[in-house]
């Protein structure tokens, strides 16, 4: 889970590929992505980019922007000595929820 620039709450669901949001106050989850790769944790980095960090040695990772409207998938991650994506691709198959 992992606090977002809007003050919600952004967590996965591993089972159901999807990534939500929830005020801190309570209320319905909000649906902000599907169709992610098995996503097992939820990060933003400085520009308020949403990373999902799915599971597997794939090492897949996909970044929503902060508007939502891009979505890439990066795969191929080299965790021995320097870190490196291989591939950087759009990732086509996500569905970007408002």
């Amino acid at each position: 889970m992992q606090l977002g620039p809007d003050g919600c709450l952004y967590y996965p669901h591993m089972f159901t590929n999807e990534v939500y949001r929830r005020p801190l106050d309570g209320g319905t989850p909000e649906l902000v992505a599907a169709d992610v790769h098995e996503p097992v944790a939820v990060r933003f980095d400085r520009e308020g980019v949403l990373m999902v960090i799915s599971r597997g040695v794939e090492g897949i990772i996909t970044r929503i922007s902060p508007d939502g409207q891009t979505a890439t998938h990066h795969d191929g991650c080299d965790v021995p000595g320097q870190r490196r994506v291989r591939r950087i691709q759009p990732y086509v198959r996500l569905q970007l929820c408002q």
